[in-house]
């Protein structure tokens, strides 16, 4: 045992000149059969050979440690940057699908079937052109709409339809009410933005309008005309913005005075036209000589028309 345990001392002392002559017989053996047996060097038998040995068991006695141990850590760092990019790539593949699986559950939230809904208030849905038209986003700001908004599949297939025509009119209506609808998405929240999984031909969307209200108990918003007939035709309730902004105008009477900004001349050569803040047009006899200025005006008399409310005045 001891003597096992001093050989081993012994090499361990003297591995780096085991090696060394380990090299320098291997390369001795390797240039004789590869090229110095059929060409020895100046005629001399075995003289390149131990000439190459020589070089071989300096170069592995002084350099050989460090090559080897250089050779090692450019082979562990090698195997440690593939595991690590490995790991890594498992990692963000991982990461991904985990987002992606939140954002398909997150989406899911808000894409619901009609009867998931609990609604402590009646819940309204939008359609088409009352998105389009906006109104509905200051309506919400203001707080005058509470329960949930409820926006169905085929009217947000409608609008991408539209935002992807050629026609640049339907193409900047159609993105003016995808953009309107982010926005009222973010007014109201998640728990009041509901998206209804109701799919219809584009001909089929009133239809499935008024047949979704009627069968959920819910009301409709919107400023079509068509719209509002067949609503109310169905006994669904109805909440036309075109009429909400005609009863929120300012109230006026015959003989009133106002003060208002003459902007442009009216039909007739002495009128000249202002509005109002609500947007309501106001037509003023003699008012032609003052545009560009404000005038007061005593209101002689108010008409109200298909097109909307217009008043008539006189110059104080």
């Amino acid at each position: 045992m001891a003597k096992n345990l001093g050989i081993y001392q012994f090499l361990k002392k003297n591995a780096r000149l085991f090696w060394a002559f380990l090299f320098a017989a291997f390369s001795l053996i390797l240039s004789r059969f590869l090229y110095f047996r059929d060409y020895p060097l100046f005629e001399f038998d075995y003289f390149g050979e131990i000439l190459v040995s020589i070089s071989f068991f300096f170069f592995a006695y002084y350099l050989g440690r460090t090559i080897v141990f250089s050779i090692g850590k450019w082979f562990e760092s090698v195997i440690v940057n593939s595991i690590r990019k490995a790991v890594n790539e498992v990692w963000l593949s991982q990461m991904q699908k985990n987002s992606e699986s939140s954002s398909k559950k997150e989406k899911q939230k808000d894409v619901v079937d009609a009867e998931d809904y609990i609604w402590t208030v009646k819940g309204t849905v939008l359609d088409t052109s009352a998105i389009i038209d906006g109104r509905i986003l200051g309506i919400l700001k203001a707080g005058f709409l509470d329960g949930v908004l409820i926006v169905p599949q085929n009217v947000i297939n409608e609008l991408q339809f539209m935002a992807d025509k050629n026609d640049k009119i339907k193409r900047d209506k159609g993105r003016r009410g995808l953009d309107v609808l982010k926005e009222i998405r973010k007014v109201v929240g998640k728990k009041r933005f509901k998206i209804a999984d109701v799919t219809t031909k584009p001909e089929e969307v009133d239809h499935s309008l008024v047949e979704f209200s009627k069968k959920y108990g819910t009301r409709i918003a919107t400023v079509d005309f068509n719209l509002n007939k067949a609503a109310q035709v169905g006994g669904v309730e109805v909440l036309n913005i075109n009429k909400l902004s005609n009863e929120i105008k300012l109230n006026v009477i015959p003989g009133e005075t106002l003060l208002v900004k003459l902007v442009q001349n009216g039909k007739e050569e002495d009128q000249g036209v202002g509005y109002l803040e609500d947007g309501t047009m106001i037509v003023v006899r003699n008012g032609a000589k003052f545009i560009g200025e404000h005038k007061e005006v005593a209101i002689e008399k108010v008409l109200q028309t298909d097109a909307g409310r217009m008043i008539f005045a006189v110059l104080k």
